[in-house]
């Protein structure tokens, strides 16, 4: 330890508001301790009362401490040397209640499976020690490998002091889609957290879920009910038929075929005279570009009375297929609790056509899991002779296709778009939002490989696989692939 003394010597005499020694002896021997000792910034996190238990065994007290033992302790003790607690998790509920800032945890046989989470705890952990000596071990490391995924270490809130020294924590490999793994994550804690001599070991994020194909749609009538057909009605009345009114299940858009043609059948002079044409339909909603000539008309009513109706034109099928929708803007969002890799974006719906609904757009694909040794969100932490590791990043998921057309001799729907695909996984040493991390230089980093990207899913085409060009609708476009990954050190989210 380094220590500054102030001593207020005037001339060499001693005299009120300087410093006095005891008895004589001590001056004439040089030996007086000044009464203010001031420490500097470097004593400031040096353990309990600013001393290093690891450079000097007094510092390690029942006073000042509690003491976890991983082979002999038991969760029933009171936490000092000489009646150890098991976990630590229980040493700092103890800690807690005693007020006593640190935990003293000694390198057992096998790693403590349990996630240890400092929740606004002004609490230090410090590893290393022979279990039955309580003699430290330099390189020596006391390991934390919880059972379950998530972190091994969960620092939220944190005081100023807080010192992690000589442990390894050890993150599982995620088995969830999508999930990541992750070492150690500091949140919300502006004030300074130490590492020191400390191994972070992630696991491997996983792959992101593959997207969904997009629906195909169908045809409702005005009601809301399916419809058997999107061909235009029939009549064997004097009247034309009716216009048939087509809502495409996805969107609601809607297209209206022509009305029949009226006989002419109502005077002598026109018996048996071939009714009129039909009026010409109304396009879609959403359909571009304007109606072709000769789509979705009527047919002519036939003569002598209630004859049977003409033949009508077929709809006009859309044109323009679903269009792609944009990339993921980012890798991903670091919050407060958990790494959020970036999904696909959904493709977007076809068009309908006069009587046909438009596909739905195939869904966008998960973005895959991250390995990361350290995350540090809104935090200032500092790390001293540290070794992390990343593991392998998982692949984004693949996007879905996009949805068929749907439609009759009324014109079909164009097909969706597919999906975009997910953002691959990162793996990288020290993630971060806020402050940037200082002491990296003294570490040494190992990330693993990057997940790569989903790709782009491919557009929907025509119902049925069979498309007629010139008759049958446009496919959608094929889904944008999301980004790669990226294998770092250290990496600041949003920076390119």
């Amino acid at each position: 330890m380094r220590k500054i003394a102030i001593l207020a010597i005037l001339s060499g005499v001693f005299g009120a508001g300087v410093i006095h020694c005891a008895s004589g002896t001590c001056e004439e021997d040089r030996t007086c301790k000044p009464p203010d000792t001031y420490t500097t910034d470097a004593d400031a996190d040096s353990g309990p009362g600013n001393c290093d238990p690891s450079q000097d065994s007094s510092c390690m007290t029942s006073d000042q401490g509690i003491f976890v033992d991983g082979n002999g302790g038991s969760d029933s003790n009171d936490g000092s040397k000489q009646s150890r607690v098991k976990t630590i998790g229980k040493g700092i509920e103890l800690a807690k209640t005693s007020g006593k800032s640190s935990i003293f945890v000694c390198a057992a046989d096998k790693a403590y499976a349990e996630q240890v989470q400092l929740a606004a705890v002004g609490v230090s952990l410090y590893g290393g020690f022979d279990c039955t000596s309580w003699v430290f071990n330099d390189g020596s490391k006391s390991i934390v490998q919880p059972a379950a995924t998530g972190s091994a270490l969960t620092i939220s809130n944190a005081p100023a002091g807080v010192i992690i020294s000589d442990m390894e924590f050890d993150s599982l490999d995620a088995k969830s889609a999508g999930e990541s793994s992750i070492a150690i994550f500091v949140s919300n804690s502006p004030d300074v957290v130490t590492f020191r001599r400390v191994i972070a070991k992630a696991g491997n994020g996983i792959a992101g879920a593959d997207g969904s194909t997009g629906q195909q749609s169908s045809i409702l009538d005005e009601n809301g009910k399916p419809k058997d057909s999107a061909d235009g009605q029939s009549t064997k009345d004097s009247a034309g038929a009716l216009v048939n009114v087509c809502v495409c299940s996805l969107d609601n858009s809607r297209s209206t075929g022509g009305k029949g043609g009226d006989s002419y059948n109502k005077t002598p002079e026109h018996a048996n005279a071939n009714g009129g044409d039909g009026s010409a339909s109304q396009m879609p909603t959403k359909a571009e570009p304007p109606n072709p000539d000769g789509w979705g008309t009527g047919g002519a009513g036939s003569g002598g009375g209630a004859g049977a109706a003409g033949g009508g034109s077929n709809g006009a099928p859309a044109d323009i297929g679903g269009a792609a929708s944009d990339s993921p803007p980012s890798l991903g969002a670091l919050s407060s609790t958990d790494w959020a890799p970036a999904n696909g974006c959904n493709g977007k719906n076809g068009n309908p056509g006069q009587g046909g609904g438009g596909g739905g757009g195939g869904n966008g694909g998960q973005g895959g899991g991250s390995s990361i040794a350290i995350a540090s969100y809104q935090s200032s932490i500092s790390l001293d002779t540290c070794n992390l590791y990343g593991g392998a990043g998982g692949a984004g998921g693949a996007p879905g296709v996009g949805g068929l057309g749907g439609g009759g001799n009324g014109g079909q729907g164009s097909g969706g778009a597919g999906g975009g695909g997910g953002a691959g996984g990162l793996s990288v040493g020290i993630v971060y939002v806020g402050a940037e991390p200082s002491g990296v230089d003294t570490c040494t980093i190992t990330p693993g490989n990057a997940g790569q990207s989903g790709g782009g899913g491919d557009g929907g085409s025509c119902p049925l696989d069979a498309c007629v060009p010139g008759t049958d609708s446009a496919p959608g476009a094929s889904g944008n692939p999301g980004p790669n990954g990226i294998s770092r050190d250290i990496w600041q989210v949003g920076a390119p």
